[in-house]
């Protein structure tokens, strides 16, 4: 579902279960302009984020405000919580305890992102003190995996840290909000009929009806 800045629903796209949320935001964004809405921003949840709509939102010049996956964002703070950190001597990863890799394995994705997987020595790792402490010797493979985000990807991350990103992102729970009031108070939450083409009809009335109660509530008295 799209949603104008004054809460009127704009475009709903109805799909079966098994079908994603990201994959629909084309979708939306043309139904919304075939409704006379000029779409400038999108904000959303991180279903949104994917390679696709990044480059189908700077085609169309339209900024996506909507966070990228957890896996992702986590994979590019390097992981150094864990007290694990880069030796640019060496070029390998220096676990806590001091100790380098022993080598290192990289996979480059179709994403632009690389996977690093670093391998540690077993038999200093089974004498090492901090052992069950630590991620590497804990495992049996004594291997510490690190994703280096690709340069868009980094782009991406700084962009949602910034505080407008930060501002935009405030205003998402209006979308929640409306389809809490059109699930509660009007009976979406359940289908009235079966068969994905009654479940279609049930929603456009009630995107009707909600739209009109809307504009109802903001004339001027």
């Amino acid at each position: 579902m799209a949603m104008s800045d004054d809460r009127i629903i704009t475009g709903i796209e109805v799909t079966d279960g098994s079908q994603a949320d990201g994959p629909q935001l084309a979708n939306l964004i043309q139904k919304t302009k075939a409704n006379g809405v000029t779409v400038q921003d999108v904000v959303g949840d991180m279903a949104y984020v994917s390679d696709d709509n990044l480059e189908m939102c700077e085609r169309e010049n339209i900024t996506l405000y909507a966070r990228t996956n957890s896996a992702v964002s986590s994979a590019a703070k390097a992981q150094l919580d864990e007290g694990f950190s880069y030796n640019k001597d060496a070029k390998r990863l220096q676990c806590p305890a001091g100790c380098l890799a022993t080598r290192v394995d990289a996979n480059e994705q179709k994403n632009g992102n690389t996977y690093l997987t670093y391998a540690f020595s077993t038999k200093i790792c089974r004498q090492c003190p901090f052992r069950d402490q630590c991620r590497v010797g804990q495992s049996k493979t004594k291997t510490y995996s690190i994703t280096q985000v690709s340069e868009t990807h980094k782009g991406r991350l700084e962009f949602e840290e910034s505080e407008p990103f930060r501002k935009k992102l405030d205003i998402r729970h209006r979308i929640e909000e409306k389809n809490g009031e059109m699930k509660s108070a009007h009976g979406l939450r359940r289908a009235d009929s079966s068969g994905l083409f009654a479940m279609r009809l049930q929603a456009y009335f009630t995107a009707y009806v909600v739209n009109f109660k809307r504009i109802v509530n903001t004339l001027p008295a």
